[in-house]
C-alpha cells in the first residue's frame, strides 16, 4: 500500500516555487500571491491537469488554487504545497517566503533654522519634535546636542533620529541659532498727576472704599541687535513702586509695537494709557488703588518693565516726594 503511495507522488510531483525575501507593507505583514505547478514524470497517465486541485498551508491557515493571494506575517514563513488528482496526491513541497522591514522611517524636521533671543547668558532650549512616518509600526524619535540651555550668541547644529522597531533609521538635522536681544530703558521723569473724569462705581471691584494713585513715566525704550522691535502684543507692561515692590499696574496691549505710535486705555486697574513713538519713546499714565486705612507706602524707588527679560529701570525719587492719592 505504501509503495503505491509513493508510485502515484512519484507520477504527479507538486513545485511551491522558490524561496523569496519581501518587503514588509503594514503591520500586518506582507501581501503575496503564490504560484503552484506541477511535474508530471514521463510514464504519467495523466492528461488533463485542469482537473488538478492546489492545497496550500502556512500561517494563513489551507487555502486552494493554483495561485492564491495571502497575507504573511513578518518574520521566515514556511509555506506547504501539494496538489491532488482524483485519488493521486503529490508529495508536499515547500517554500520560505521572509517578510522584513528594511525601510527606514521618514523624518520631517520643523522650521529650519530655529533663531531664539536671548536677554541673558543663556536662552532655555524648547524645542517641538520632528514629524515621523513609518509604514509598519511605531518609531523612536531622539536627539543630540544640550538637553537644557543654549548660549547666547552661537550656532548649535542637532541631529535628530527615527528608529523603527526593526532597528531602520533616519536622521536630520537642525540648525539652532541664539542672538542677543540687548533692550536699553531710559526713564526720563516720573510725577503724580491727577485726572479729573473718575469713575465712581471702581470701588465696587473690591467691595471696598479705596484711593487712587496715579504716576506719569515719561522716557525711552530702544532695543538692539538681530531684531526688529519687541512685540508689545506679547508683553506685560509692569509698574512697582514702594519698598515691598509693590506692583502699582500691569497690563498688556491688544496691538502695539515699538515701531508703531499706538495708545492703549486700560477699563480696569492698570496701565491707563500708553503712548509709543517710533523712535521708541514713550508716556505712560500708571494707575491703582489703596485700601482706605491703608499706610501710603514710603516710595523710595521706582522701576518701569516691559516683559519678563527685555528690560528694566528703577530711577531713586526724592525723599520729599510723594505719590498724590485720590478719593473715589
Amino acid at each position: 500500500m505504501q509503495n503505491n503511495a509513493l508510485a502515484q507522488a512519484s507520477v504527479l510531483q507538486a513545485n511551491a516555487g522558490p524561496d523569496l525575501v519581501l518587503e514588509q507593507e503594514s503591520r500586518g505583514g506582507a501581501q503575496v500571491t503564490l504560484k503552484g505547478y506541477v511535474e508530471l514524470s514521463p510514464n504519467s497517465p495523466l492528461t488533463n491537469p485542469e482537473n488538478l486541485v492546489y492545497i496550500w498551508q502556512g500561517p494563513f491557515g489551507s487555502v486552494k488554487g493554483q495561485s492564491p493571494t495571502v497575507i504573511l506575517p513578518a518574520g521566515v514563513n514556511e509555506i506547504s504545497l501539494v496538489v491532488k488528482n482524483g485519488e493521486i496526491t503529490s508529495s508536499p513541497d515547500k517554500a520560505i517566503i521572509t517578510v522584513q522591514d528594511t525601510v527606514a522611517p521618514r523624518i520631517f524636521i520643523p522650521p529650519n533654522p530655529v533663531i531664539f533671543f536671548a536677554s541673558g547668558p543663556k536662552v532655555p532650549l524648547v524645542l517641538n519634535k520632528p514629524a515621523v512616518r513609518d509604514r509598519v509600526g511605531p518609531v523612536r524619535v531622539s536627539r543630540d546636542g544640550p538637553k537644557d540651555f543654549l548660549p547666547v550668541d552661537s550656532t548649535t547644529v542637532i541631529t535628530w533620529t527615527a528608529m523603527d522597531a526593526a532597528g531602520n533609521q533616519s536622521s536630520a538635522t537642525q540648525k539652532l541659532i541664539v542672538l542677543p536681544f540687548e533692550s536699553i530703558l531710559h526713564v526720563h521723569s516720573v510725577s503724580p498727576v491727577s485726572f479729573p473724569e473718575q469713575n465712581a462705581e471702581k470701588s465696587d471691584l473690591f467691595h471696598s472704599p479705596t484711593e487712587t494713585i496715579f504716576l506719569k513715566i515719561t522716557g525711552q525704550f530702544i532695543t538692539t541687535g538681530a531684531t526688529d522691535g519687541i512685540d508689545i502684543t506679547r508683553e506685560v507692561v509692569t509698574v512697582v513702586f514702594g519698598e515691598n515692590k509693590e506692583t502699582l499696574a500691569s497690563g498688556s496691549f491688544v496691538s502695539a509695537t515699538t515701531k508703531d505710535s499706538y495708545i492703549y486705555k486700560s477699563e480696569n486697574k492698570g496701565i491707563r494709557e500708553i503712548l509709543f513713538q517710533e523712535d521708541g519713546s514713550f508716556t505712560l499714565f500708571a494707575e491703582g488703588w489703596v485700601e482706605e486705612g491703608r499706610k501710603e507706602p514710603k516710595v523710595k524707588f521706582f522701576s518701569f518693565k516691559i516683559g519678563n527679560d527685555r528690560g528694566e529701570a528703577y530711577l531713586p525719587l526724592d525723599k520729599n516726594c510723594s505719590l498724590e492719592s485720590h478719593r473715589h
